[in-house]
């Protein structure tokens, strides 16, 4: 039960409802890699969103790390909203062959995963619901750490990077190709330990607080939390134009895995450095949309423009 955390509902009921609904509307989904708990994580996801966005907007304008009051800062945000809205449209068209790669590779390997863990009790379910929290939050650390490390990942990844107002929307700032690149990490991560739906969803609500307000245009110094929590000064400075600020903080929840591995930068309480890339490289919406292949179009197409 979700009771245990204070959400008053059982999520495997939930989740289960939803799927009994999926096999009458469309039996054979599951052949597409379609099922119950992947619609509840999305739709989880997308209300977790909306309601960020909803919270935020009022905050960055309370206390702003930088004030987004003139013209140009404002086009900027508004090409922000553009990028994020173009990359979520052709991203939805893209997870369906996702899914359906990972449902044909769970298939061959069988669903089961390698590790299984089903907690009988109330405490052990919660007890693996950390352990889990954690253990995807490990996973995306370096994962994030290979995307900044490999050539291929950063063409891709940069686009992220390429924000120079960081808001809360900037977290869905990532480019459509990329759930393709990194296709083959995470079907190995999904497989080596299974756990219950309601254990998996509940992991990434708590995740998906700290993870989603990194890119908040709000002051909280990281000090107020210590290294608990993701805070948006503790990301802001991964996103740094700073050179002793490259390759730290890429924690996406837990800031302990800087600490671990040997990547954190411990921000004075009045430093929020500017970001983007450097040199700058700010794209409009059709050169966002072919970012990681704007080379190798400009060479087929004999020309220097890319948009």
């Amino acid at each position: 039960m979700l009771g245990l955390l204070g959400y008053p509902f059982d999520v495997a009921a939930v989740v289960g409802w939803v799927q009994g609904i999926l096999d009458a509307v469309w039996p054979t989904a599951g052949d597409y890699g379609f099922h119950g708990q992947m619609i509840c994580e999305g739709v989880f996801g997308a209300l977790a969103l909306v309601l960020l966005v909803l919270i935020a907007t009022p905050l960055e304008r309370i206390r702003p790390i930088e004030r987004h009051d003139t013209e140009e800062a404002r086009a900027e945000i508004r090409m922000e909203w553009k990028l994020v809205a173009a990359m979520t449209g052709i991203a939805f068209f893209v997870q369906v062959g996702v899914l359906t790669a990972k449902s044909w590779v769970v298939e061959a390997v069988g669903s089961a995963g390698w590790i299984q863990i089903d907690p009988q009790t109330a405490l052990g379910t919660f007890a693996l619901t950390v352990a889990y929290a954690f253990y995807i939050d490990l996973f995306k650390y370096w994962l994030h750490r290979l995307e900044h490390m490999v050539p291929a990942l950063w063409a891709i990844h940069s686009f992220h990077h390429s924000a120079e107002r960081i808001t809360v929307i900037t977290g869905a700032r990532h480019h459509w190709f990329e759930a393709i690149a990194i296709l083959p990490f995470v079907i190995p991560f999904e497989l080596a330990i299974r756990v219950p739906p309601t254990t998996l969803v509940m992991a990434l609500l708590i995740l998906k607080l700290p993870d989603a307000l990194q890119h908040l245009n709000y002051k909280i110094a990281w000090h107020r939390v210590g290294i608990l929590v993701n805070t948006p000064q503790w990301h802001r400075i991964h996103h740094s134009v700073e050179p002793q600020h490259w390759d730290k903080n890429f924690s996406a929840s837990f800031p302990i895995m800087d600490v671990i591995f040997g990547t954190a930068y411990y921000p004075a309480p009045d430093e929020y450095p500017e970001t983007g890339l450097v040199p700058r490289d700010s794209p409009g919406v059709i050169e966002g949309v072919i970012w990681p292949f704007r080379g190798l179009l400009t060479r087929v197409l004999g020309t220097g423009q890319t948009t």
